[in-house]
């Protein structure tokens, strides 16, 4: 008696335990990219939040010939040296936005990583009034050209 037994079709739990092995290599190789991708592209929500601040009190110095009117839609109506609160974080709110210097004469302006940011290796973005670019607590290595 003559049976044609079909051939086995499937794949072994070493093959299976093979491809998962790969897998997770490729993912833990990849995920930490990702998660640095990420960090720059909210990066660049703390650059836009301090150039658009910036533009807003450059206006008012043109309007009012100081910084830190409180006419100034970017200046606090009780303090004059702080921003106002619509002007202290950025849209995803992975940024606070801060004045430390808010003078008649000049500005300078700092956005400070919050939450799972803070592990961006660019640390506390700066900007000031005559356009300087800076870096604030950045990781050794980290240039201005690297996160500007």
């Amino acid at each position: 008696m003559k049976t044609d037994a079909m051939p086995n079709r499937g794949f072994t739990l070493t093959e299976l335990m093979i491809v998962v092995s790969i897998i997770g290599i490729i993912a833990a190789i990849a995920y930490p990219s990702y998660l640095g991708q990420v960090r720059k592209s909210r990066r660049s929500d703390a650059q836009s939040a301090l150039l658009r601040t910036a533009q807003v009190l450059e206006r008012c110095h043109t309007e009012y010939n100081v910084y830190n009117n409180k006419s100034c839609p970017a200046i606090d109506n009780t303090d004059n040296t702080k921003l106002a609160a619509a002007y202290t974080t950025t849209d995803g709110n992975y940024y606070t936005i801060s004045a430390t210097t808010l003078t008649s004469t000049a500005f300078t302006l700092e956005a400070a990583p919050q939450g799972d940011q803070a592990n961006d290796k660019c640390g506390t973005l700066t900007y000031n009034h005559i356009g300087t670019k800076g870096l604030k607590s950045a990781s050794s290595g980290m240039t201005v050209s690297d996160c500007w």
